[in-house]
């Protein structure tokens, strides 16, 4: 019997989990003070936090038994995440994209628990 390994995690609800742990790094690095020789902090910060954050979702599984509607969200999410984290090409990520990710994130995990016939309340302060 070989164990397999993966450096970011395999699976879907687990990964998406690993991926929102990152947002938290997020907002302490645009707490940080900042040199004024960076021309757009906020702009290398959210390059840098795709870059870390979405390693999690290389091997991000989509179960062929979810919908389809499902499916594109976390087909989206990947290779949105993806693109601003390794492919370093436009169009380049600002915070807008960040919180934009991690809402769809959110979203997505409330869309898992509704199939699983849980009601969902959005938290108020999340």
């Amino acid at each position: 019997m070989s164990i397999k390994k993966s450096d970011f995690g395999k699976g879907c609800v687990y990964n998406l989990g690993l991926f929102l742990a990152h947002s938290e790094k997020f907002l302490e690095c645009l707490n940080l003070r900042l040199e004024d020789t960076i021309k757009d902090p906020k702009k290398i910060y959210s390059e840098m936090w795709f870059n870390t954050a979405s390693d999690h979702l290389y091997e991000l599984q989509i179960p062929e038994k979810y919908p389809d509607e499902l499916k594109k969200k976390l087909t989206f999410l990947k290779y949105k995440c993806l693109h601003f984290g390794h492919e370093f090409n436009k169009p380049f990520p600002t915070m807008k994209d960040v919180s934009k990710m991690l809402n769809l994130a959110k979203e997505i995990l409330m869309d898992i628990d509704k199939l699983n016939g849980v009601k969902v309340i959005k938290a108020t302060w999340e």
